[in-house]
C-alpha cells in the first residue's frame, strides 16, 4: 500500500511538472520610454513585485526584466504595475509591533505600484506580507505618486490611528464630493477606496480590479470509496487483531473558497463527510470485530494547476477531525474496547474540469483508542473521491 502511494504522488508530481504557466499579452515601457508588445507571464501578484518575465514570442524562451529597467508593464488588460521613486511609511499593523508616535517614519524608496483605478486621479496599492500601503496621483502620473497616510500607534497601551489619508482624499475630492462625512466614515481598505475613486472618475471603466482575480465560493456534493486498514495491539503482551483491508463509502459535501491572487491557484476548503467501517476477523483462539461509523471535518488548502482555462490538477493537504457516530467500538470475546474523536492528516491529488472532480486521498493513521494506556489501534484509508460543483 505504502509503494502504490508514492506511485501515485510521483506521477502525480510529473503531471504537475507538466502542466503550463500562462503567459499572456501584455507590455513593458523601458526607461527610454519604449513600449514593448511581448507575453508577460501572468501570475496574479499579491505581493508588489520586483521583477517579471516575459516571452517576446510564445516559442520562445523566457526573459526576465525588473524594476532597474522597466518603468512600466501591463499584462492581459487587467495587471498593471509602475514605477516610482516616493517616500513611503512602512509602520507595521502587527499589534505587537506598533510604534509608539503618530510620526510617520519616510524612507526613500523606488517600488513597483499595483494600479487599482486610473484615471484623473488613479489609486495605487503596495502589498508585501501583511503590510498594504495605498498611494494616489494627479496630473502627470509617470513622475510622482504620494502616500495615504495610515499608521497605528500606541499610547498607554491604547492603539490609536493617524488617518491623514481622510484630509488627503478631502483635499483632493472635495470639488466634487462635498460631503465631509464621505471622507470620515472611509476605511483604510481596497473596496471603498476603490468605490470612491471610481466616483470621484466618474468612469467604472477605470476601475482594474474589476478585471483582476476575485475571491469566490465553489459548493460541491462528493461521493467516495476506498479500502480502510486497521490493526490493533496491546503494548503490555504483544495481542494483536489484524483485520483484512475493507470497502469503506463516504458521502458529504465541500465547501471551498478560491483566494484572489496568483491566478486563483490557491484556495482553502472545509470537507465534511459520513464514512462507515465493519470488519471481523480471528486468530484462532479469539473472535473479533469492529464498528466505527464517523463524521470527519477536514479543514486545509489546495493548490491548482492549470492545463486549458477549463481543466487542472491540483493537490491539497489537511487536518481532518473524526467524530464518533453511533456506537463505535473494537471487540474481542466479552470485551469492548470504545472508540472515540481523533483527529489525522491526509493528501490527495486530482483532476478536475468543469463542475466535475475526480480525486485520490490518502488518510494517515490515526488512532482510535487513545484512551487506552496499554492498547494501539492504527485506522487508515486510500480511495477514489468524485465531485459535482453546483454552486
Amino acid at each position: 500500500m505504502k509503494k502504490l502511494i508514492m506511485l501515485l504522488f510521483t506521477v502525480s508530481i510529473a503531471a504537475i511538472a507538466t502542466a503550463q504557466n500562462t503567459y499572456q499579452p501584455g507590455y513593458y515601457i523601458t526607461n527610454g520610454g519604449n513600449r514593448i508588445d511581448c507575453h508577460i507571464l501572468n501570475i496574479a501578484w499579491k505581493n508588489s513585485p520586483t521583477e517579471f518575465q516575459f516571452k517576446m514570442n510564445e516559442g520562445d524562451q523566457p526573459v526576465t526584466a525588473d524594476i532597474k529597467t522597466v518603468k512600466e508593464f501591463s499584462v492581459d488588460n487587467a495587471y498593471k504595475f509602475r514605477r516610482f521613486t516616493t517616500k513611503m511609511e512602512r509602520s507595521a499593523s502587527d499589534v505587537n509591533k506598533l510604534d509608539r508616535t503618530a510620526e510617520a517614519q519616510w524612507k526613500e524608496e523606488t517600488i513597483f505600484l499595483n494600479v487599482l483605478v486610473e484615471g484623473n486621479a488613479t489609486l495605487y496599492k503596495y502589498e508585501d506580507g501583511n503590510m498594504i500601503k495605498y498611494f494616489f496621483s494627479t496630473g502627470n502620473h509617470e513622475t510622482a505618486a504620494e502616500q495615504l497616510l495610515h499608521k497605528e500607534y500606541v499610547v498607554n497601551g491604547v492603539i490609536m490611528k493617524n488617518s491623514t489619508y481622510k484630509q488627503q482624499l478631502y483635499n483632493l475630492m472635495k470639488d466634487k464630493i462635498t460631503s465631509t462625512n464621505t471622507f470620515e466614515r472611509l476605511q483604510y481598505k481596497k473596496a471603498p477606496l476603490v468605490n470612491l475613486f471610481v466616483e470621484y472618475n466618474g468612469d467604472a471603466d477605470s476601475n482594474l480590479t474589476a478585471r483582476q482575480n476575485r475571491g469566490s465560493i465553489n459548493l460541491k456534493i462528493k461521493a467516495g470509496a476506498g479500502l480502510a486498514m486497521l490493526t490493533t495491539e496491546n503494548v503490555v503482551n504483544n495481542y494483536a487483531m489484524d483485520f483484512d483491508s475493507k470497502a469503506v463509502f463516504r458521502i458529504g459535501a465541500e465547501m471551498e473558497y478560491i483566494l484572489p491572487f496568483n491566478n486563483n491557484k490557491w484556495s482553502l476548503f472545509i470537507d465534511p463527510y459520513y464514512s462507515t467501517y465493519s470488519a471481523d476477523g480471528n486468530n484462532g483462539a479469539t473472535t473479533y470485530s469492529a464498528e466505527y461509523n464517523s463524521v470527519s471535518l477536514p479543514v486545509g488548502a489546495r493548490h491548482y494547476f492549470y492545463i486549458t482555462n477549463d481543466s487542472k490538477i491540483f493537490v491539497n493537504a489537511m487536518m481532518s477531525f473524526d467524530f464518533v457516530v453511533g456506537d463505535a467500538a473494537i471487540k474481542y470475546n466479552l470485551n469492548k474496547l470504545d472508540i472515540e474523536k481523533t483527529s489525522h492528516f491526509a493528501a490527495g491529488a486530482g483532476y478536475a474540469t468543469g463542475n466535475l472532480s475526480a480525486e485520490i486521498r490518502y488518510d494517515f493513521s490515526r488512532g482510535l483508542l487513545n484512551r487506552y494506556q496499554y492498547w494501539a489501534s492504527e485506522y487508515e484509508t486510500f480511495g477514489l473521491i468524485l465531485g459535482y460543483r453546483f454552486l
